[in-house]
């Protein structure tokens, strides 16, 4: 979660993907390189968010 603007004044936090581990993961995928990550996913819109990026970088193939 970063803190950020938000459109009618204020601040609130923006989820984003990533971490230590994450960020590994992501960048090996884009690389090419077949890896894995083993982590407990939430199956809410956070989860599916972290799901989705490591789909996109194809640093998953299935779930």
């Amino acid at each position: 979660m970063i803190p950020a603007s938000i459109s009618h004044g204020g601040s609130g936090y923006v989820p984003h993907a990533g971490g230590a581990v994450f960020n590994t993961a992501i960048a090996l995928g884009r690389l090419g390189i077949q890896t894995g990550m083993l982590a407990g996913l939430s199956n809410d819109l956070f989860g599916e968010q972290l799901i989705s990026a490591l789909r996109k970088a194809r640093s998953i193939r299935r779930m």
